[in-house]
């Protein structure tokens, strides 16, 4: 066993002795191999910057989709009944009782123009659902006809030349997606003079 490698060391041994000085690397040449590795191994790393995204809450509204971006959204509940108010514009369905805290309906359909008439109490059923919105003080409920779920959007590809919406939605839209998903801008909702009481 020792006999085989006492062969094999031999035969390396005998190998190295064959090759020619072009193989071989100088003590500078080695040197200047380690510098480059240790630059290259010193070398930060670029990191892609990646495309800002805002997270949307997608619904429905008369067959069109929507989003609300997820900061505003408190959560999400199943409307099954409201009491009116009277004396309030058309787009104010009144108010809910969620858990002993009132919350004021908006029927975005009715505030968007895609709705000709108010939802009567009687035909909420509990497949509606009650987005509730904060920010600050402001807190409603938009009613939705459903909701799809939590969906990121890219915010550079949202476009914001809205040639098929006009007036009112136009003027609430953030932009739309390329798969038609009509972003809200739900800042321009809480700041406007009709949905301040």
């Amino acid at each position: 066993m020792f006999a085989e490698w006492d062969e094999i060391k031999k035969k390396v041994e005998l190998n190295l002795q064959k090759l020619s000085p072009g193989f071989q690397k100088t003590t500078e040449e080695k040197r200047r191999v380690f510098r480059e590795r240790a630059r290259k191994l010193a070398e930060v790393p670029k990191i892609e910057k990646r495309e800002s995204q805002i997270e949307v809450l997608e619904f429905f509204l008369a067959k069109e989709r929507y989003g609300i971006e997820a900061s505003f959204i408190r959560e999400v509940w199943p409307l099954r009944e409201y009491a009116s108010v009277p004396g309030t514009p058309s787009f104010f369905l009144g108010l809910a009782n969620m858990r002993g805290e009132l919350i004021a309906v908006i029927d975005l359909k009715r505030f968007l123009g895609l709705s000709p008439s108010p939802i009567p109490s009687s035909a909420v059923t509990s497949e509606k659902k009650l987005i509730v919105v904060s920010h600050e003080q402001n807190q409603w409920g938009l009613l939705a006809d459903a909701v799809a779920g939590l969906r990121n959007v890219p915010e550079k590809r949202l476009q914001t030349s809205l040639l098929t919406l006009t007036g009112i939605r136009a003027e609430y839209l953030r932009g739309v997606t390329a798969d038609r998903l009509a972003i809200l801008d739900l800042w321009k909702m809480f700041t406007d003079k009709k949905m301040i009481a």
